[in-house]
């Protein structure tokens, strides 16, 4: 799978999790393994980081997801620098 392309010339995204998820299933049918998913939003983490310092978020989150296009490592550096 290759998501380095704009928004709308990217795979579904429903498709692609279920192309993932067999993926891991049968590797993990082969070797055991670890898997480890991610519990928090985009929208916990700044709300909860906002609320640390007795501020609001005031739906930041959703201003990062959509200026970074909703990829994740940008959107973790934005969110860590609001």
């Amino acid at each position: 799978m290759e998501f380095a392309h704009p928004p709308a010339q990217r795979p579904d995204a429903d498709a692609s999790l279920d192309l993932l998820l067999d993926g891991l299933v049968e590797a993990a049918a082969a070797e055991p393994m670890l898997l480890v998913r991610d519990e928090f939003t985009l929208a916990d983490i700044v709300d909860a980081g906002f609320a640390s310092t007795d501020g609001r978020s005031n739906g930041l989150s959703g201003l990062v997801h959509h200026v970074t296009g909703g990829h994740p490592y940008r959107a973790m550096q934005l969110a860590d620098a609001a």
